[in-house]
């Protein structure tokens, strides 16, 4: 049975635009390692690393990004419109 002073405060937390960011960097190859991509964004680099490891939503948000990505038939624009920012 699992302790539940154990669970990650993290497990439920959604990835903000400045993760969501870091993540695409990241998948693109813009950047090689996670502290580029915290520094690019401006999040701790620390920060970044616990959610990509903890949080439910983040893992879900880096796997849809990295099967589109690996998808021959889908290029970078379509994913970047997908995962982008509407504005």
């Amino acid at each position: 049975m699992s302790d539940p002073y154990r669970i990650s405060p993290l497990k439920n937390t959604q990835p903000s635009p400045r993760v969501q960011n870091a993540v695409r960097l990241l998948v693109a190859g813009a950047v090689k390692t996670q502290k580029e991509a915290a520094e690019a964004v401006g999040i701790h680099p620390m920060y970044l690393s616990q959610l990509m490891n903890q949080s439910d939503p983040v893992r879900e948000f880096v796997t849809e990004l990295q099967t589109l990505v690996d998808d021959k038939s889908v290029d970078m624009g379509v994913v970047m419109q997908k995962f982008g920012r509407v504005g």
